[in-house]
């Protein structure tokens, strides 16, 4: 019997893509390990996002819209004004800001 592998990465991957474009709730946990730009956090269903922001919006529930797909985790960008505050950055760059 021959074993397939990578099955499993494959349908996680079409579960995850199927979220993109999505905006999902978020708890934020903490740094990301791959960048220390970014942060982490879980979706109500437990996937892992990671996205840029700051060190202040760990614990906060934010909501992050799901913009790339990988098997084992989700890429996101924080959904402007969710402070509740006109023209808030909530912990990011404004793209209308200088560099």
């Amino acid at each position: 019997m021959t074993k397939k592998s990578g099955g499993g990465e494959e349908i996680t991957l079409q579960k995850n893509q199927a979220l993109e474009s999505n905006v999902e709730e978020v708890l934020v946990e903490g740094r990301s390990k791959q960048s220390d730009r970014d942060m982490t956090g879980r979706t109500r269903s437990n996937k892992v996002v990671n996205f840029e922001g700051d060190l202040n919006l760990i614990g906060e529930l934010i909501p992050i819209r799901i913009v790339k797909a990988y098997a084992h985790s989700l890429r996101g960008e924080i959904v402007p004004n969710h402070c509740g505050m006109q023209n808030a950055d909530c912990g990011m760059k404004s793209q209308n800001s200088p560099v």
